[in-house]
């Protein structure tokens, strides 16, 4: 198998990777430079196998920056250690994406969602996000497997992790064990669920590694694990309050954006998680209705489609500024799952889709009864490719969604 991506694999040219199928590509050139185009779904790479899912990507030691995109649907069912999006990594940096609704099933040893085993001092993983969730025996974890050495900062995981050995099993929210004091986690958040008869929400095995530290303000959700004892532990509330967060806000991504947004009254959110607003909006007996993507109240893992008050509107339609204070910092069109777009479909039988970007703004009148030409726009919204707008009558001819 060669590499069907463009560019050199250079700092200066990095391999772009478009789909999952080149995203698995990386294992052929692992000391390179990646960088993602838009985001991705692993649905098909993962459909691909025997029933066993995603390969791992072993001995990375190049850089994969996200951009700021998604990558979706990362499923693994095998019965082997170090399962996860990456085996090993060797002195790589790894940042800047979500990691949605994972599934992984594996063995006891190692694994976790975005790295099993962190095998260098200058191992790096910062700026991700992760939701889903990982089983295991035992020993697994929501965010990586080990670390012997390197660095985590300005992470969270929204991860259920779930130990399947009831007599005894030990679930951990970050990272299972820290074997060296060359080991640093910090700015990082765990907002998921343990299921284990030994829960621990931030490591397990420490040998000298720097997490509980209080100035490296590390926090964990001890509404969803009132087992957890350690420091940091805030109640639900607690984690959407914006002053618990305030030391979070002296990272920068770029000279003048802010790695975390925190919004009062919500989770903090990593910076590309705002950079799209989303909304949409219909007719009923007259009058508009405005309708964003907000977090489900009863299950903090899913989303639903909650309407936007026309009283928190101050003109015709809403500004950035109140897709951003009213709810709307919900990841954006990449990350509409199906059933978010069918439960959409069963609001009316004709609604418009308004996606507004820093660079586009798309207005879409869409009637549900015919599929046949939507099915495709919905499969380009979801993969944030690029969509025909002739085939429908536009007058844009084109446009690529952008984050």
């Amino acid at each position: 198998m060669a590499i069907t991506m463009s560019g050199s694999g250079t700092e200066e040219k990095p391999y772009i990777v478009t789909t999952g199928k080149q995203l698995a590509e990386i294992q052929l050139d692992p000391t390179a430079y990646f960088q993602l185009d838009r985001s991705i779904d692993l649905t098909e790479v993962c459909n691909d196998s025997d029933g066993t899912g995603w390969t791992p990507i072993t001995n990375f030691s190049g850089t994969l920056d996200g951009n700021g995109f998604m990558i979706r649907n990362l499923f693994i069912n095998r019965n082997k250690d170090n399962q996860a999006l990456f085996a090993t990594t060797r002195g790589a940096t790894i940042m800047n994406f979500g990691l949605i609704d994972v599934s992984i099933t594996g063995n006891s040893v190692n694994c976790a969602p975005v790295i099993s085993n962190m095998t260098s001092y200058d191992d790096v993983l910062k700026n991700v996000f992760v939701t889903g969730s990982v089983f295991a025996d035992t020993n697994c974890s929501g965010l990586v497997g080990t670390m012997n050495g390197g660095t985590i900062k300005n992470c969270y995981s929204n991860v259920t992790v779930n130990c399947t050995n009831t007599s005894s099993s030990t679930g951990v929210g970050f990272v299972y064990a820290m074997k060296t004091d060359q080991c640093r986690i910090s700015k990082s958040a765990f907002n998921g669920k343990l299921i284990a008869t030994n829960p621990q929400p931030y490591v397990v095995t420490n040998n000298g590694g720097h997490i509980e530290d209080a100035n490296l303000y590390n926090h964990y959700n001890k509404t969803n694990n009132p087992q957890g004892t350690h420091n940091g532990g805030y109640t639900d509330d607690e984690m959407k309050t914006k002053s618990n967060f305030s030391n979070w806000l002296d990272e920068y991504y770029n000279a003048d954006k802010p790695v975390w947004s925190l919004t009062e009254g919500r989770y903090p959110k990593l910076f590309f998680e705002l950079t799209t607003k989303y909304i949409v909006s219909f007719e009923s007996n007259g009058k508009t209705g405005f309708y964003y993507l907000g977090e489900d109240k009863e299950d903090n893992n899913k989303r639903k489609w909650l309407q936007l008050s026309k009283d928190k509107v101050t003109g015709d339609f809403p500004t950035a500024s109140e897709f951003e204070l009213y709810g709307m910092t919900d990841n954006d069109l990449t990350a509409i799952s199906r059933l978010e777009w069918n439960q959409l479909r069963e609001l009316t039988d004709e609604f418009e889709l308004l996606a507004s970007t820093d660079k586009y703004v798309v207005n879409r009148t869409i009637k549900t009864q015919d599929m046949t030409k939507e099915q495709e726009l919905t499969d380009a919204i979801v993969l944030s490719t690029e969509i025909d707008f002739a085939s429908y009558g536009d007058s844009i001819n084109q446009i690529k969604i952008l984050q």
